[in-house]
């Protein structure tokens, strides 16, 4: 019994071999930056933004002009980078642009 209780090395602390193991970053949604951003124009089309920002990761199926580009990025032993932009259209025309981005800069086609 004494040689099992020694083989976990496991503590309240976390393991002995924390430093040793190898942790991936892990990257999930989409990954937009302001450069992408900085080419949106208002009255875009959808299949404009699209271009521009890819696919939206979140198409909310009950409201057809709200799309959503959340993105997460989990490097080891460090907190997770959240990031999200919301575009919102008015008559299938990129109307407002609401998120972790400046967005001051972007103009009317």
């Amino acid at each position: 019994m004494t040689a099992l209780a020694a083989c976990n090395l496991t503590n309240p602390i976390g393991s002995l071999l924390d430093p040793f193991v190898y942790r991936i970053t892990i990257q999930q949604g989409n990954i937009i930056d302001q450069e992408q951003v900085n080419k949106l124009r208002y009255g875009m089309n959808k299949e404009q933004v699209a271009f521009v920002l890819g696919t939206p990761l979140a198409k909310d199926a009950f409201d057809t002009e709200r799309w959503e580009y959340p993105y997460r990025l989990s490097p080891p032993k460090a907190k997770p980078i959240l990031k999200k932009l919301v575009i919102l259209f008015k008559e299938d025309k990129l109307n407002k642009v609401i998120g972790d981005f400046e967005t001051d800069k972007i103009t009317t086609i």
